[in-house]
Order: structure tokens, then C-alpha cells, then sequence
């Protein structure tokens, strides 16, 4: 049933089922199928209406932490149609924490580019990307307008990418954030940042994307090991996403 959901064949609001439906498709009893149903209402894809059946309540995207997939690959992996609108494309100086990420001067000049992110046409994130000016330049040649830029990176300019640093960390929405994204100014968002690296370890663009956090949440898996301390960190350095020093005392 949650791949139905996430089948594109529904809207929030549309009508999924009612339980004598789901029993005889699925050739299950009453208690699993309201088992079903239960849980599909507590993660909050469905609502339900006593007498009337089942309804959308909302697409949420669930994502693994782990491979370094653009938006495109994640969303066509768990079974969702991927596009995008291009907002912005310019050339801007970097500033200090920009160019201390890309390994950069400060002032360089880099290529930044904004896009709309959609899964089933809905808008899911913002997504602000700063590239080497080189690779923006060439970038820039191509149609940008709902296409997987990591597919343009590798297999048009020839750039094999190897692995990124991520931040991820909790958010309100700007006034222009929350009216790209249809909801409202200080509305919970999602930020995850990261620096992007070829294989040769050259650092190749920083991003930010924006989630919509009623839409979109990661699920990581965790194994107890060895303590470990956190050096040279400071509160002062969390609001530049900085990442934190890790040594093992062992």
C-alpha cells in the first residue's frame, strides 16, 4: 500500500480505499488489513473517515543515509518521478566560507545555480549549489531545466565524482523559501549541506538544499563502537555547518 501511495497516481486529499476493497485485493483479513491502515496513518500517509474509507494525507519521502546520489537517483530509486525548475543561474564571488570549501580565494569567482526540486510535480526542496567557475562555465552550456546534473558532470564533461561531506541540521523557512516551497515563513525545514569531490580529491561544488521537513526525512542505521572524544569544536562554529573534529583516543 505505501507503494501504491508513492505510485504519482495520488493527491493529498484523493480517495485510497476502504477496507472491504483492500481485503478483497489483497486476500488478507479485517485485522490486517486495519493493522495496515493503522500504521499507514501513524507515519502519515493516510487519514481515515469512519463510514467513507481511506484518504492521502501526504507524499513523505524517506532516504537512507549512505551512497552519494543526486536528487534524481534518490527519488527514481524509491519509485518517484524526479523534476526540477531552473530559478537562477549567475556568476558570484565567493565568499569566505564558500571559498574556504572549495579551496578557494575569497572573492573567486564561482558559478551558483538555484533549482526547484519536485518528486510527483510536488515541490519537495530548494536546491543552491556553488561550483568551480570552470565546471560552472561548461555547466552552464548545457540545458540545466529538469536534468540530473550529476548525470551532466559525469557523463558530459567527463568528471567522475568519488564522495561528500554532509551536514544535516534543522531549519525555518525565509519568507522566499516557504513561498517557492508552498508553505508558510518559519515553517520546519530540513538542511543538508555538502561539499562535493572528484576522485582526484578535488573539491567540485558546495550545496544546500532546503526540504520541506513535512515531506522529506532521513533514516540512518547506528552501531555501538568504541568511544570517541570531539576536539577543536566550539558552538561558535555551528552556524557555519562546520564539521566537527573526530579522534579516536585509542
Amino acid at each position: 500500500m505505501q507503494n501504491e501511495i508513492h505510485s504519482g497516481k495520488f493527491k493529498q486529499g484523493d480517495f485510497f480505499a476502504t477496507e472491504k476493497s483492500l481485503i478483497e485485493s489483497f486476500r488478507v483479513s479485517s485485522t490486517t488489513v486495519r493493522r495496515a491502515l493503522q500504521v499507514l496513518v501513524q507515519k502519515g500517509y493516510l487519514y481515515r473517515k469512519a463510514g467513507k474509507g481511506t484518504f492521502i494525507r501526504r507524499l513523505q519521502i524517506e532516504e537512507t543515509l549512505g551512497p552519494l546520489w543526486s536528487f534524481y537517483e534518490e527519488m527514481e530509486a524509491i519509485g518517484l518521478k524526479p523534476t526540477s525548475d531552473l530559478l537562477a543561474i549567475e556568476v558570484q564571488k565567493a565568499n569566505r566560507f564558500i571559498a574556504q570549501k572549495l579551496r578557494l580565494t575569497e572573492s573567486a569567482p564561482i558559478y551558483w545555480i538555484r533549482k526547484l526540486l519536485r518528486a510527483n510535480d510536488e515541490p519537495i526542496a530548494i536546491l543552491d549549489s556553488y561550483w568551480l567557475f570552470d565546471v560552472g562555465k561548461d555547466l552552464a552550456q548545457h540545458n540545466l531545466k529538469s536534468t540530473n546534473l550529476f548525470s551532466i558532470v559525469e557523463n558530459k564533461l567527463g568528471i567522475s565524482l568519488a564522495e561528500a561531506d554532509a551536514t544535516i541540521e534543522a531549519g525555518a523557512a525565509s519568507s522566499e523559501e516557504a513561498q517557492t516551497l508552498g508553505i508558510l515563513e518559519e515553517n520546519p525545514i530540513l538542511i543538508m549541506q555538502r561539499t562535493v569531490y572528484a576522485v582526484d580529491g578535488r573539491p567540485i561544488y558546495l550545496s544546500r538544499f532546503a526540504y520541506r521537513a513535512d515531506r522529506y526525512k532521513y533514516r540512518t542505521r547506528m552501531i555501538r563502537g568504541p568511544m570517541k572524544v570531539i576536539r577543536n569544536y566550539s558552538p561558535k562554529n555551528r552556524k557555519y555547518g562546520s564539521q566537527k573534529t573526530v579522534e579516536n583516543k585509542n
